[in-house]
């Protein structure tokens, strides 16, 4: 028997294809990088002279990243977190932002969440869940902070400012060395911007079929099948895009965009120790304890941009929405 996994995606909700809150087809094309590592592309923002002493808020930096088919930075692995601290002390760098967020939103009530500055933090470029930040073994929080205790600890909301929502590598400003520091999400850092292979295999498919992101109006389906415990693609398998030069990866070939990119084995949501192919509906799961959010289950995340106005960053549906503030 078939079960259907409805995605919805609102027409009213869809950016123009040439939004800045899109991934644009160009900027994806010619995105810089820096490094390669494990097959994905990495930029940093002050080795590239255009944005040499950048600094964004989150949510911007997060726009940058994501019009260029990258995300924030997700430090998934003891490996990848060492070669970005290697990297920041290279260049320098006081404090960088990373994709790492807390789930302390609306659908964020969930009992396995619960309470969110333990259990809710995950990354938004993934969409994977970290470890409890009380387990400092498969995490690099930082033993101490502005209070003088081990992180997260919320230190600006507690002396009367915003929450602090956002996750960055603070480099030894407490003596600490360079670990993980929870910040809120206003202040201005540089950042990392990593590939991201569910952005690159959106947009080609969307430009194979000549739409870019306007198919991305209407709803789409995922059959998830009991028997064979893999889910059937909704778009077309073949996109005929041998000859497209501004989708590689970092390695230089073409992002695959067959239907073996997301047909696999749905983990549940409190499933450990699986690992799945980067695909909008299975989420990569790194070879620790870490659990998986999936896409489909995952709340937006709002948050308050520089200019004013509220910003619904819809992880689940590729989405920016505007939300003017209420008065």
């Amino acid at each position: 028997m078939l079960l259907l996994l409805v995605l919805a995606v609102s027409a009213l909700a869809a950016p123009p294809a040439n939004s800045p809150r899109s991934p644009n087809p160009a900027r994806c094309a010619h995105r810089k990088i820096h490094e390669t590592f494990n097959g994905h592309g990495y930029m940093f923002t002050w080795e590239e002279p255009k944005t040499v002493g950048l600094q964004l808020g989150w949510a911007e930096a997060r726009e940058f990243c994501r019009a260029r088919c990258m995300d924030l930075v997700s430090l998934e692995t003891q490996d990848e977190n060492d070669f970005i601290k290697e990297r920041i002390a290279k260049g320098g760098q006081s404090y960088i932002w990373t994709s790492g967020r807390k789930c302390n939103f609306k659908g964020c009530e969930r009992p396995d969440l619960q309470p969110v500055s333990v259990y809710g933090w995950f990354w938004t470029g993934s969409l994977v869940r970290m470890p409890a930040t009380t387990d400092r073994l498969d995490s690099d929080w930082s033993d101490t902070g502005g209070f003088g205790r081990p992180q997260p600890d919320d230190r600006e909301h507690y002396q009367g400012g915003p929450e602090e929502e956002c996750l960055a590598i603070l480099n030894n400003l407490y003596d600490d060395g360079a670990h993980w520091h929870d910040v809120a999400c206003k202040h201005r850092m540089p950042f990392i911007c990593e590939d991201s292979d569910e952005l690159l295999q959106v947009l080609q498919r969307s430009i194979a079929n000549s739409s870019y992101f306007d198919q991305l109006a209407v709803e789409k389906l995922a059959v998830f099948d009991d028997q064979t415990q893999k889910l059937i693609p909704p778009f077309p398998t073949d996109m005929h895009q041998t000859e497209e030069s501004g989708l590689r990866s970092a390695q230089g070939s073409l992002v695959p965009a067959s239907s073996d990119a997301v047909a696999n084995a749905m983990p549940s949501l409190m499933e450990e120790n699986v690992s799945g192919a980067y695909a909008p509906f299975a989420p990569v799961v790194p070879a620790t304890q870490h659990t998986v959010m999936m896409v489909a289950q995952m709340p937006a995340i709002p948050i308050v941009s520089q200019d004013g106005k509220e910003d619904l960053i819809d992880d689940e549906k590729l989405r920016f929405v505007d939300r003017a503030k209420s008065k």
